[in-house]
């Protein structure tokens, strides 16, 4: 992450860690500051388009 510049990481998946929490999330300003975010989509299609569930995401912003 570092070769990436990225200081903010919020991953909502158990396999990789971000370097900030995104469970006490809870509005989408809470996100302004993340340089990217980790998250598990819940189908790809043939097309490469990816579904992602407000279950995975676990805050509609993180999209």
């Amino acid at each position: 992450m570092a070769a990436l510049g990225a200081k903010i990481v919020r991953s909502t998946v158990p396999e990789i860690a971000g370097n900030r929490d995104i469970a006490p999330t809870d509005k989408p300003q809470d996100l302004a500051d993340v340089d990217f975010a980790i998250v598990r989509a819940a189908f790809v299609a043939e097309t490469g388009s990816a579904l992602l569930s407000d279950a995975h995401l676990r805050v509609n912003a993180a999209a």
